[in-house]
């Protein structure tokens, strides 16, 4: 089964039960030393297969959200596009968080939230920056000075 496998990460498994089942390796800690993986690996994907056999340890991939499914549902996220359209709005991803759990009752994650705004929303947070007392004014904004600068 090993040697017919195209999958690397499934091969590799079959590598570790291999390993276990011939008597090759003693320990989880020496199957993992061989295969330049570390012990909490091994014991992870033995206990997998232990627990719901061939078939789990197998399994590689995390079901996947139905296609066109938001992580928010469509009422939070036509709320927080109005939030965001006026001009006070927010400051920081965080006050964003704070709004939707008060408002909504939903924790969302801050790169969930940042991504849902800045590319599904096409919005970004625009905060003025504090400036410097000594900057100096641009030329553009000096020639159109009514009285020129004597020394």
């Amino acid at each position: 089964m090993m040697q017919q496998e195209k999958d690397a990460r499934k091969k590799m498994r079959l590598h570790v039960l291999y390993l276990a089942q011939s008597g090759i390796c003693q320990t989880r800690k020496s199957i993992a030393l061989s295969l330049s993986l570390h012990r909490n690996t091994v014991s992870r994907w033995l206990i997998r297969y232990q627990s719901g056999g061939l078939e789990k340890l197998l399994s590689t991939s995390q079901p996947s959200p139905p296609k066109g499914q938001r992580t928010l549902p469509l009422d939070v996220i036509g709320s927080l596009r109005e939030q965001l359209s006026k001009p006070d709005g927010f400051a920081n991803y965080t006050q964003i968080q704070e709004w939707i759990e008060k408002q909504h009752g939903l924790k969302v994650n801050y790169l969930t939230l940042y991504k849902i705004v800045r590319y599904h929303l096409k919005a970004k947070l625009k905060v003025s920056r504090r400036s410097h007392v000594k900057k100096t004014l641009p030329k553009s904004r000096l020639s159109g000075m009514s009285s020129p600068i004597s020394f």
